[in-house]
């Protein structure tokens, strides 16, 4: 009897120590921990291009201050090709710019956006507003990968 008592008291002192050990472990400043953090994305003054010979999306971003400035080109098959520029910033890894552009001969504006993946963008769709020149939320758009805007130098 006497060794299961020494037993059930061994048990339950190993187990407080333990507890006091933890929270001492939480509480100490002095011990190092470790924190997961998102590199936050980041484009280059560069060129952005996705080509596949017949369709063609042309990026080229020409400033990186307050505001990201550069030209956006779309030139699809059977379509009209619009050219523009584009004013924006980066918003949870996603490019969001306002383009203005050119094409059958008006001035048009509306908003685009693409997520940034390493040296790759990939735009987004999604509901648009009323006007259809700006996304409703920015947080539910789909990103397209059938035509990725890789990295390149301008030409």
């Amino acid at each position: 009897m006497k060794k299961i008592a020494l037993v059930f008291l061994a048990a339950i002192v190993l187990t407080n120590c333990k507890k006091e050990s933890e929270e001492n472990t939480e509480q100490n400043p002095t011990q190092p921990q470790t924190t997961t953090q998102k590199a936050t994305p980041t484009i280059e003054e560069s060129c952005y291009v996705f080509d596949d010979g017949a369709n063609n999306i042309t990026l080229e971003i020409t400033e990186i201050d307050e505001e990201i400035k550069g030209n956006l080109t779309y030139a699809f098959v059977e379509k009209d090709k619009n050219t523009g520029t584009v004013t924006g910033k980066i918003k949870n890894g996603i490019l969001v710019l306002n383009y203005t552009f050119q094409s059958e001969g008006q001035l048009s504006k509306r908003e685009v956006a693409f997520k940034i993946e390493g040296t790759t963008l990939l735009e987004g769709s999604g509901e648009l507003n009323a006007t259809g020149t700006a996304f409703k939320n920015i947080d539910q758009l789909n990103f397209v990968t059938k035509m990725p805007l890789t990295l390149t130098d301008c030409k």
